[in-house]
């Protein structure tokens, strides 16, 4: 199960996501997430302190929303095995991650 709540702070559009993030999740999370940033420009913010587990299926979604024109995305608060598995696959390259939303927040 898969739980996603939108909260706009400064600039930005922050995601709680919640749950796991798999093959099962993942065609729920790109739709939902596609139609809270619809017609936004700016940045979105993944908060992935609650988000248990990503497979590939996750990991397309993220490489998805990286491409959006207009929207810069970037993860905080990732799990060290779901951050192992971001830098394993070279994603680290397209959006960056930073330890806490403040630090987030704070980058331009």
């Amino acid at each position: 199960m898969l739980s996603i709540v939108p909260r706009k702070v400064q600039n930005a559009i922050i995601l709680d996501i919640k749950g796991r993030l798999d093959t099962q999740t993942s065609g729920t999370f790109e739709k939902e997430t596609q139609s809270i940033i619809e017609g936004s420009e700016g940045r979105l913010l993944l908060n992935c302190a609650d988000l248990e587990y990503v497979s590939s299926a996750g990991l397309r979604v993220f490489l998805i929303l990286s491409r959006k024109p207009g929207l810069k995305l970037a993860l905080f608060a990732v799990r060290p095995p779901i951050a192992e598995v971001i830098k394993l696959t070279g994603l680290q390259a397209l959006f960056p991650i930073y330890e806490t939303e403040e630090e987030a927040l704070a980058a331009a």
